[in-house]
Formats: structure tokens, sequence, C-alpha cells
């Protein structure tokens, strides 16, 4: 598995998305892979993700999911549709497959999907759409993508976040933390948490409910005694 580039390309307010790759230089190589000459396609945005492989697929961890871009092969060349890939082996034709987060991690930022009648799908790191266009209501609204290519990630709650601060490849991180995933995700503020610092919030929590208990059963039962009395 690796990480590879992805590529948006626009034509107008239509949009596509193709998978590049680096040259021996580590440079990013991105084309339109469309050749109608009324094309007039134009590079936009370069993102990187994790390269799904149907031959070769691998399990994937907590916090990422497998998204499908359905491309059109005629006129006018856009996404028509973007689908969770749940199959894992079988992909469709004329799709452009990564592997994503589904939630906000460090060194990640939101890929927002808009959607129109007429237009199809238009990805973009704007959280403002295009006039006219919108999210899909009952589905997916962004995903998460590096802007660099990392290649160091650390396993954080069985998830494989990237770092450059890690020694481990995303191979590496990804069946031992898959393997030693047995809490609970965890967030604060949107990022993800670890267990002791949680434990450690809950334990202080605790100490003042506690507190605040005691003090209530000392207040009724004061108020008892004198009505007693």
């Amino acid at each position: 598995m690796s990480i590879i580039p992805y590529c948006i390309f626009y034509q107008g307010l239509s949009c596509r998305l193709i998978a590049g790759k680096f040259d021996k230089n580590g440079n990013v190589l991105c084309r339109p892979d469309i050749s109608d000459p009324k094309s007039e396609w134009k590079l936009g945005n370069i993102f990187f993700a994790i390269k799904a492989d149907s031959k070769n697929p691998i399990p994937v961890p907590k916090a990422m999911q497998i998204y499908a871009f359905y491309l059109n092969t005629s006129y006018p060349y856009n996404i028509y549709q973007v689908k969770y890939q749940y199959d894992p082996y079988n992909f469709e034709p004329n799709t452009t497959v990564l592997i994503a987060y589904t939630i906000h991690i460090p060194n990640t930022v939101p890929l927002y999907i808009y959607t129109h009648r007429s237009e199809g799908y238009y990805l973009s790191f704007d959280s403002k759409p295009p006039e006219g266009w919108t999210q899909d209501e009952f589905y997916i609204k962004q995903l998460y993508v590096m802007t660099k290519p990392f290649s160091n990630f650390k396993c954080v709650q069985g998830m494989c976040i990237p770092d450059i601060s890690s020694k481990k490849s995303f191979t590496d991180c990804l069946y031992p933390c898959i393997q030693s995933n047995k809490r609970p995700l965890t967030y604060k503020n949107n990022e993800p948490m670890l267990v002791s610092e949680l434990s450690q919030n809950n334990r202080k929590i605790y100490f003042i409910i506690t507190i605040i208990v005691i003090i209530i059963g000392v207040i009724i039962g004061y108020f008892i005694l004198r009505k007693v009395k």
C-alpha cells in the first residue's frame, strides 16, 4: 500500500478526480485522462491519500473509509456520484477509489463535497460552496486528506495517523495498530484523545460530582433534622 497524489481538475463547475503519480524525482504528475480535444480541464488542487487496491486490499483501520468517485465517460466527464466502497475486492469501472479519514485528525484537512442537480459533484477545500451548490443532507459531506505525502505514521487508539516524529510507515503502523485496538475512540475538540488523558479527566469529574453529592446530602439532612425538632 502507498500514499499517492490525487488530482482535482476543473472545467467551469465540472469536477474530475484522477489518481496521480510521482516521477523518479518525487515530483507529482497529474493528467486529466481525457482525449476529447474540446475539453479544457485545469488542475485545481492536489491532495494525498492511501491508494485503494482491489487486488491487494488492506483492512481499513478505525477512522478511515474507502471512497469511490464515479466519473462520466462522456461529456462533461465529471464526477456524477460519490459513495462509500464497501467491497474492497470489486471496484466499478471508471471510478477513482481511495482510502481517507472520516474525522479530522492532526495533519489532515477537510475536503468538502458539494452537489448540484445538473452538474454532479464538486470537490473543494473551501468551506463555502459555489453559488447554487450544497452538501448532500443525508450522505457524504466531507472526508479528511493529507496535503503532504507523509511517510511516517503512529498508532493512536487504533488509528494510524500521520506523524513526522514516528519511524513507522503506514504498513508498519497498520496491522499492529488494528490488533491493539481494544478501546473505544474518544475525542477532545474533534481530535483523537489518548485514553490516559481521558481517564485523568474522568477522575477529576467523578471527584467533583462526589463532593457535590455529599454537600447536597448534608444540606438535606440538616433540614430534615430541623423539622423533626
